[in-house]
């Protein structure tokens, strides 16, 4: 079944041929047909819907538990809590929205997004709010504030190979040995400068003590330090932790 593209005016008359095509998009929409028309509507409630390809609406738009937008255009304002997924968005007074794990292009004036996890190109005119970094890689050009997580890691310093001794990570690559103690971590996305905060603990497992640390470099790149014994001596550490923190970009 193909779809029609409808246009309805407030206050006109429903026609019967209007009513046909109306239930032919029915059963498109039922059968799952490819090709959907845009939706214009003057404002929107859409609760449970799998997916909206492009949606217009002028005065305001509410949209719980949606799973994915296309392109969404909302004069005045939008409420999407519990989205998964975000395509291009265009809201000319704001934008309130919880739960979603990912978003493409956005272009607001005001946005709150808690439990977000990733975020594409973002536009705001005025106000923003974004909660701590989540964990993962993050994409290029996303978002930082000043004094954010930029790096972390956690990793097996003793490990025969060092590639595989991540336990988590966040912003990392890769780890290189370079010799005992002596590790070199790469970032996913490069620092702003080399400016940055890094903090290195380092431990065996079941023992306490304290380890000494040299840091060699400091590139937007990457972060090389060595571990030492209190004897002054390269030593390995079977539990080693990163965290860095950034100035502002």
């Amino acid at each position: 079944m193909a779809w029609n593209n409808l246009t309805f005016v407030e206050c006109s008359l429903l026609t019967a041929a209007k009513m046909t095509q109306l239930q032919d998009n029915f059963l498109a929409l039922a059968g799952g047909a490819a090709g959907a028309p845009p939706l214009a509507v003057n404002s929107l409630i859409a609760s449970g819907v799998g997916s909206l390809a492009t949606v217009h609406a002028e005065s305001g738009f509410l949209g719980p538990e949606v799973s994915s937008f296309g392109t969404l255009h909302v004069e005045s304002g939008l409420v999407a809590p519990e989205v998964s997924s975000f395509g291009r968005i265009e809201v000319a007074s704001g934008l309130v929205s919880g739960g979603i794990s990912s978003l493409n292009a956005v272009s607001i004036q005001q946005l709150t997004l808690p439990d977000s996890t990733r975020i594409g190109h973002l536009s705001v005119d005025s106000g923003l709010h974004v909660p701590p970094a989540p964990g993962g890689t993050p994409p290029p050009d996303t978002l930082f504030a000043e004094g954010v997580l930029r790096a972390a890691v956690n990793f097996d310093g003793s490990a025969a190979t060092i590639y595989d001794a991540i336990r988590g990570s966040f912003n990392v690559s890769s780890l290189a040995d370079n010799g005992a103690g002596d590790y070199t971590i790469l970032f996913a996305q490069p620092m702003p400068s080399e400016g940055y905060w890094p903090t290195v603990t380092a431990g065996n497992s079941g023992s306490g003590g304290t380890t000494p640390l040299r840091l060699h470099s400091l590139t937007t790149s990457s972060f090389r330090f060595q571990l030492r014994s209190m004897a002054d001596n390269p030593v390995d550490r079977d539990i080693v932790s990163v965290v860095i923190f950034g100035p502002p970009s």
